[in-house]
């Protein structure tokens, strides 16, 4: 997220990540943020309301996506 930050370097990411985006963003354009996932071994992208649009909605939406990002990657994990 911001300059600096390679292709290379988002593909060396070797753990679960999420990213998420919105449409309305000037600072972290949905297509920015698209490109990021794409560039993320195994990422999720999740794609959310817009806060300008509906603040209620887009917490809510970030909220979500978080809890199943950490619920697929992590809840079900052997803990031998």
């Amino acid at each position: 997220d911001g300059p600096g930050v390679t292709r290379a370097a988002a593909a060396s990411l070797a753990f679960p990540t999420l990213v998420i985006g919105s449409g309305i963003d000037l600072v972290h354009p949905l297509a920015a943020a698209r490109s990021l996932a794409d560039a993320i071994p195994n990422a999720t992208f999740a794609e959310v309301m817009p806060k300008a649009t509906d603040k209620e909605c887009h917490f809510a939406e970030i909220r979500a996506a978080i809890a199943d990002f950490l619920d697929m990657n992590f809840n079900n994990q052997d803990q031998s």
